[in-house]
């Protein structure tokens, strides 16, 4: 969880693939990581979402990207528009490992992050 190699997208895709015997829609993907946490490097959220894009066939370039409260978010959506992958960059100090204890988003920010 912390010093996890950087590998390419298609290798980190055939990971799933192989698990896997999927043969619908892959699953729409969000992830919200904070700078701070000690126990996950921030880098993973990176490597996870290139993962995910490789599944759904998207491109590595983000096709929107904004601000949610002042943290960059970046989304990718499928060709119907829905979106499929996004990541939210939250940085704060302190821990932030255990979000389910100690939420990274304010439920207003989630919504905004969703539309």
């Amino acid at each position: 969880m912390m010093q996890s190699p950087p590998r390419p997208a298609s290798e980190l895709g055939d990971l799933v693939r192989n698990a896997s015997k999927h043969n619908g829609p892959w699953p729409k993907l969000s992830v919200w990581h904070g700078s701070a946490d000690r126990t996950v490097n921030p880098a993973n959220a990176d490597e996870i979402v290139k993962q995910w894009l490789d599944l759904h066939g998207l491109p590595h370039a983000p096709m929107s990207e904004a601000k949610v409260d002042g943290y960059p978010r970046e989304v990718w959506w499928n060709a119907e528009g829905e979106t499929v992958v996004e990541i939210l960059h939250h940085h704060r100090h302190g821990p932030r490992h255990a979000a389910w204890r100690q939420p990274t988003m304010t439920n207003a920010m989630a919504r905004r992050a969703r539309s």
